[in-house]
């Protein structure tokens, strides 16, 4: 059975194992902050930052984004 739960775009700034003073972002789906955390730690890389980002798309595609001034 498919997990079903759902997830939203994040992007992370994070640094490289092998160069800790270089720092580099990505945008990652997931459910939660505590998965990219788990996510970018099991690939070593240290994250400096997450926050959810909107710039994509709406976490609900069902969500009215329309400028109330339009």
């Amino acid at each position: 059975m498919p997990d079903r739960t759902p997830r939203r775009w994040f992007r992370v700034w994070f640094k490289y194992p092998e160069d800790y003073r270089s720092e580099d972002t990505l945008l990652i789906q997931a459910t939660d902050e505590h998965s990219v955390y788990k996510l970018m730690a099991g690939e070593g890389k240290r994250v400096t930052a997450c926050y959810p980002d909107r710039t994509i798309y709406p976490t609900d595609p069902t969500e009215d984004t329309t400028d109330a001034t339009e």
